[in-house]
């Protein structure tokens, strides 16, 4: 379920936070909500190593592999790997 565009807790916690988690750590979304400090920690504890450039190359080989899959939903209909090139990361 976590590769669903929207998952409500009451569908699964588990599957939530690791929609949640995802989207923050893949997209950016509601970064600007958590502390620049505690962002800085994490990124320097564990650095991304061109997670952008590295998660869109995949998500763009899946979906040209595996025609409507998520992947390709993600990438040919939702633009996804767009948002991915904006996540206010630097890599």
């Amino acid at each position: 379920m976590h590769a669903n565009p929207w998952v409500r807790p009451s569908e699964g916690v588990e599957a939530y936070l690791i929609t949640v988690a995802t989207k923050l750590d893949v997209m950016g979304t509601r970064f600007r909500v958590l502390d620049p400090a505690a962002v800085r920690s994490v990124l320097e504890r564990y650095p991304r190593h061109g997670l952008k450039q590295s998660f869109c190359e995949t998500m763009s080989a899946q979906a040209k592999m595996h025609p409507g899959s998520r992947a390709h939903f993600y990438t040919r209909v939702l633009g996804v790997n767009a948002f991915i090139r904006r996540a206010p990361f630097e890599d």
